[in-house]
């Protein structure tokens, strides 16, 4: 992936929450409608996403967009959601012509516990393609809920 299209993340724990910050190229496609806050089906906008995977197929969906929209999920099983539209607390930190970022405090609480694996990714549009990107890519088309494609977190939480 050309540097101009590298997600850069950096998380960090606190007594009560994951946070995670992150900067990610902005192309400038079409914003959801509605007010910034909980939105479904994010997904069929630029996005970043993180997973988060416990025992058990047990996981938390993050995905965030450049205009303030965020979705949470868990799941239970490959897809099979058990909560959603979970409240956060987020923030825009900046946009500017060719970046975004922006950050979210995840509640400890809404994590599988305990996390064992994890996977980050990002969907985005350009030149009328839409591009799926994996930190961990699994088999075959894109897939983000292949739960096997995701590796071991690298701290405990």
């Amino acid at each position: 992936m050309p540097a101009n299209r590298q997600i850069h993340f950096v998380m960090s724990l606190t007594n009560e929450n994951l946070v995670i910050r992150w900067r990610a190229p902005n192309l400038k496609n079409d914003s959801p409608e509605g007010a910034a806050g909980p939105l479904w089906e994010l997904w069929n906008y630029d996005v970043v996403e993180f997973f988060f995977l416990g025992s058990d197929e047990h996981y938390l969906e993050l995905e965030f967009g450049p205009y303030g929209h965020y979705l949470v999920l868990e799941l239970k099983g490959v897809r099979k959601i058990i909560r959603r539209m979970l409240p956060l607390k987020t923030s825009l930190h900046s946009v500017d012509d060719e970046w975004w970022s922006g950050a979210a405090e995840i509640p400890l609480s809404y994590l599988p516990q305990p996390v064992q694996k994890w996977n980050a990714y990002a969907i985005y549009k350009e030149n009328n393609n839409r591009h799926f990107c994996a930190l961990y890519p699994g088999e075959g088309p894109p897939d983000f809920h292949q739960l096997a494609a995701f590796s071991n977190i690298p701290f405990p939480i």
